[in-house]
């Protein structure tokens, strides 16, 4: 399509539209609330966002502008936003034995969730302790403890499980007994 010079050159000299001055300020306002929102607002909840902060805008013209500016809102099943920023400098807590303090029932008890009693009780767990107490600070830490009192706190959750399936059993068949002893 061919056009007059003197066509191309008055709409390049022509100073921006009322839509066009709007849409500038509106496509800042929308990449701010994008933003803001780990960039997971999508056209509708910006709408609504606007709308709350009392900008009243269509619809349909923050979709064109997110058009415009090539931003999308997550999607379910679609990718993966981290909406959560680690802080590297931040002070992480410190092995038990780093720190010098010695691995006791207590601390096992208080860092993995296991009561004392459970600890006390369950021969193998309480080897498991008693051994980390044994060897030197420098060779086990107390995070290799957590791990092991884990996988052993898992074994005794199964164990746990069939005592009260054995249990529930028991009780079942005694019930049962006592209703066949009061029929008779």
């Amino acid at each position: 399509m061919q056009f007059a010079p003197s066509t191309y050159y008055a709409a390049k000299a022509r100073p921006p539209s009322p839509r066009q001055l709007r849409d500038e300020v509106l496509k800042q306002e929308i990449s701010r609330v994008y933003e803001e929102n780990y960039s997971v607002y999508g056209a509708r909840k910006i709408w609504y966002q606007l709308e709350r902060e009392g900008l009243s805008v269509a619809r349909c013209t923050i979709e064109r502008l997110m058009s415009a500016l090539d931003i999308k809102g997550a999607r379910r099943g679609r990718g993966f936003v981290k909406t959560t920023i680690s802080d590297d400098l931040a002070m992480r807590p410190k092995d038990l034995v780093d720190e010098g303090k010695l691995v006791s029932f207590v601390e096992v008890a208080r860092r993995t969730g296991i009561t004392r009693n459970s600890l006390y009780r369950n021969e193998e767990l309480r080897a498991t302790v008693e051994e980390y107490r044994s060897i030197s600070r420098e060779a086990h830490t107390f995070s290799g403890l957590s791990a092991e009192v884990g996988h052993l706190r898992t074994a005794v959750e199964v164990l746990a499980d069939n005592v009260r399936r054995h249990e529930e059993q028991i009780r079942r068949l005694n019930r049962e007994d006592r209703y066949r002893r009061q029929a008779t």
